[in-house]
């Protein structure tokens, strides 16, 4: 879907049925259509493994989870603007 649509942002965790969120990631960020979506992971897995993993993957940033609204507004804004 992700390729179809080219979105500017892509919201993904780590924790879902396969393919999971960082194949998702690796599958965007190698896609010439969707290579500059901004992926950002948003996961309860927050571990350092886990965060090394999805900068492996591509992920452009990482929020652990639980997050607020606000929280994850705000690093969008700061990251890719209005």
């Amino acid at each position: 879907m992700a390729i179809r649509e080219s979105p500017d942002v892509a919201l993904l965790d780590i924790q879902i049925p396969a393919p999971d969120g960082l194949e998702i990631c690796r599958a965007i960020k190698t896609a010439p259509e969707t290579a500059d979506t901004y992926v950002v992971v948003v996961s309860a897995m927050a571990q350092a493994a886990s965060r090394a993993d999805a900068v492996a993957a591509g992920t452009d940033d990482f929020v652990a989870n639980p997050c607020s609204t606000t929280e994850l507004t705000e690093l969008l804004v700061n990251s890719i603007g209005e």
